[in-house]
């Protein structure tokens, strides 16, 4: 039995300042896009969906 597993969060997020928030743990607002791209990867075949995310709604 095999468990999916999101290798690193914060893939191609974390080694950029520009994308990361200060506190250099969270991703600012430009890096979050990024972030879902490397759950979606991973998510979206478990409910055989394609693999690119709808883009979400404005607040």
């Amino acid at each position: 039995n095999s468990v999916p597993l999101v290798p690193f969060l914060l893939d191609h997020v974390a080694t950029n300042p520009k994308l990361m928030q200060q506190d250099g743990l969270h991703p600012t607002a430009q890096g979050e896009p990024i972030v879902l791209e490397n759950v979606w990867a991973v998510v979206a075949p478990l409910w055989g969906e394609p693999r690119t995310p709808t883009p979400a709604l404005p607040h």
